[in-house]
């Protein structure tokens, strides 16, 4: 039994999916067919690390050495992440506190997109934070303190 192990679900700016939809309903229709044709151009079907979008979308606001540290470690993700319906059934009835981390600068997605899926957990525990997208990458100590403040 899960919530026997898990004291609180803590989510930071996560796609929070309903049951059946998959990460590309989600996103503007271009941004999906680009990142669909490149991973078809790639033997393995993987969407590869696009440098412009983690530069203007992830870490806009960062300085060229932060981003280039960041492409650095990121790897081409398997296609079927992103259009692969999520399966939540089997976990209706789990009933945990959950607390949500929002990085209030995160332009990734549209305004409003990140919180707008986060309502679909019921009730939770919201905190705020300063930070974009790769915050827990460029200011983990601010996801520190979140966790933390989640916890209490």
């Amino acid at each position: 039994m899960i919530s026997g192990k898990i004291a609180r679900l803590i989510f930071v700016n996560a796609f929070v999916l309903p049951d059946g939809k998959r990460q590309f309903d989600l996103v503007p229709p271009e941004a999906a067919e680009g990142m669909t044709a490149a991973a078809r151009a790639t033997a393995d079907n993987c969407v590869p690390v696009i440098e412009d979008f983690v530069r203007h979308q992830l870490m806009g606001a960062e300085s060229a050495d932060m981003q280039d540290a960041l492409i650095a470690r990121l790897v081409p993700q398997p296609l079927a992440l992103f259009t692969t319906p999520v399966n939540t059934k089997d976990f209706e009835d789990l009933t945990l506190p959950i607390s949500v981390v929002f990085c209030k600068d995160d332009v990734s997605l549209p305004p409003g997109a990140y919180l707008g899926m986060a309502q679909g957990l019921g009730d939770f525990n919201l905190i705020e934070v300063d930070g974009g997208h790769e915050t827990l990458f460029t200011r983990p100590e601010v996801i520190a303190d979140a966790l933390i403040q989640a916890l209490r």
